[in-house]
C-alpha cells in the first residue's frame, strides 16, 4: 500500500524534446528569436552535425553560424554549443 502511495505523490516528470532543450538554452543565454523562426533555428542547428561528422573544428562551426545568422562570435558559439548538447551530444567534447 505505501507503494502505491509513494507513486500516486511522486511527481511527474517530462523530459523536454532535443528541439525544446535547444531553444530554451538559446533563450537562457539571450538569444531571442520570433516564434515563426524556431523551425528554420532547428534545421540550422541540426546541420551541425553535418559539420561535425566532416571533421570540421569548433571554430569552424562558429564562424559558420556567424556567417549564416548574422551573429558575432559569442553567440555563435552559444548557438553550437547548444546544438550540438540537444542534436549531437556524441560531438560535444569538440566544444
Amino acid at each position: 500500500m505505501f507503494a502505491l502511495v509513494a507513486l500516486a505523490t511522486a511527481p511527474l516528470t517530462t523530459t523536454a524534446s532535443p528541439h525544446d532543450q535547444f531553444l530554451k538554452a538559446l533563450a537562457d543565454n539571450g538569444i531571442s528569436l520570433p516564434a515563426q523562426m524556431n523551425s528554420q533555428v532547428i534545421s540550422g542547428g541540426h546541420q551541425l552535425r553535418k559539420g561535425w561528422a566532416s571533421g570540421a573544428s569548433a571554430t569552424d562551426e562558429i564562424s559558420m553560424v556567424a556567417k549564416a545568422s548574422g551573429l558575432g562570435n559569442s553567440q555563435a558559439s552559444v548557438v553550437v554549443r547548444a546544438a550540438t548538447n540537444a542534436f549531437c551530444p556524441n560531438y560535444a567534447s569538440k566544444i
